[in-house]
């Protein structure tokens, strides 16, 4: 993070085990500090969302997101923002496919005043609340995190187009309708604009998934 320069584009994924701990510095409204469980968590312990938050730091003029694929994450980085989906069918019967004129959006902004704003721009998508798990699961013949495959899958089937209102919706919708009921959550360091289309240039989508398929983590 150190080396990155105003322009840079990053990304950080973690698929793997969530936990919660006590909160021993106040800062979380519901007590609980969001942890990810790295390989050798045994021997280091876990790693909290109040370390992520310090170790993510990038410079104004950055453009930094965060994939966080597992349970308790909806506040993984103490981000200040945090959005949420409440888009419901309004069909009756269960939906078996997406349609986005078959559902109506609905979404919710809230302000956490104990964390600070961030310089550089951090967008976090988690999959799922702080009081929920992140399922496990086989999709298309491959094992993987729920919110990692219904997110790529989101991206690379482009629902509607890459507003941030429209890809928070789009993965709510696909988890559901996948039967999952984990609700990813999106949070930032500064306050966005859901309007607001969430990468740079037309290429950043491109080239990120040219590279995840290209590593066979998607088909």
């Amino acid at each position: 993070m150190k080396d990155a320069k105003k322009g840079d584009e990053l990304w950080f994924h973690f698929s793997g085990h969530g936990v919660l701990q006590r909160d021993t510095n106040g800062d979380e409204e519901s007590g609980q500090d969001s942890c990810i469980c790295p390989v050798d968590f045994e021997k280091s312990g876990f790693i909290i969302d109040d370390d992520l938050r310090r170790l993510l730091v990038i410079p104004d003029g950055v453009k930094l997101y965060v994939i966080l694929d597992c349970c308790h994450s909806g506040t993984g980085c103490d981000l200040r923002y945090k959005i949420e989906d409440q888009s419901y069918y309004n069909k009756s019967g269960r939906p078996l496919k997406y349609d986005s004129n078959d559902w109506t959006l609905k979404q919710t902004m809230y302000q956490f005043k104990n964390h600070s704003k961030s310089n550089g721009d951090i967008y976090m998508i988690s999959g799922c609340q702080d009081s929920q798990t992140s399922a496990d699961a086989v999709e298309e013949g491959q094992s993987q995190g729920a919110l990692t495959y219904c997110l790529l899958k989101t991206l690379k089937n482009n629902f509607g187009n890459c507003k941030w209102k429209v890809l928070l919706k789009d993965l709510r919708c696909l988890l559901k309708i996948k039967g999952y009921t984990q609700i990813p959550v999106l949070t930032s360091g500064k306050q966005i604009n859901t309007d607001d289309n969430i990468f740079v240039t037309e290429k950043s989508i491109d080239n990120l998934l040219d590279k995840l398929i290209s590593r066979g983590l998607i088909m």
